[in-house]
């Protein structure tokens, strides 16, 4: 009893008696108060899943070891947003590399003038697509990647961002750290 109301939980859901006409049937263990057969319970809510999101793990992984290269590469981070991060029905995974504003503005100078203009400029179209196909293949996933100036980022899309490749970076720093103190104990 939850407040005077039967329920019953079970596979992270919560129901509570339907209407209905008729003699029910309770499980043995319970003194016949509760009917098991679930056509005569309601769903009334489901408990919420807590989960980073809802990609699969071997393929966020896969996913993950990927952008780390990028984030070398480009001296940026990349960060997994969009429908995929909060719904189990998600199209596609959404991939940014926000860049700074500089860096944005010299690689993709087009992009910057007038409304819309990242489909003017063909580098920019062109390397979305192709990373978004580059991630596509290594993570088995239909990845739609843009690179995107934080300004704009910050601004239009201020939503949940989780970032990727990040603990392949910190193995780095500590392998680079760990060489450089190797290195200065054979100077001494």
């Amino acid at each position: 009893m939850n407040g005077g109301v039967r329920q019953k939980t079970a596979s992270n859901t919560t129901w509570k008696p339907a209407e209905h006409a008729g003699v029910c049937h309770g499980s043995p263990y319970d003194g016949g108060m509760f009917c098991n057969d679930d056509s005569h319970w309601q769903f009334i809510d489901a408990a919420p899943m807590h989960r980073a999101n809802w990609v699969g793990a071997p393929e966020m992984y896969n996913l993950d070891l990927a952008v780390a290269s990028l984030n070398e590469a480009f001296g940026a981070h990349c960060y997994h947003v969009g429908s995929s991060l909060k719904r189990r029905d998600w199209r596609d995974v959404d991939v940014r590399c926000i860049l700074p504003d500089e860096e944005y503005d010299r690689l993709f100078p087009l992009s910057t003038v007038g409304v819309h203009s990242q489909f003017r400029d063909a580098r920019l179209m062109v390397m979305n697509a192709a990373f978004s196909e580059w991630l596509r293949k290594a993570s088995g996933l239909p990845v739609d990647f843009q690179f995107q100036r934080r300004t704009e980022a910050n601004a239009e899309f201020p939503g949940e961002r989780s970032a990727l490749g990040m603990h392949y970076d910190i193995q780095r720093f500590q392998k680079r750290d760990a060489d450089a103190a190797i290195a200065g104990k054979e100077t001494k």
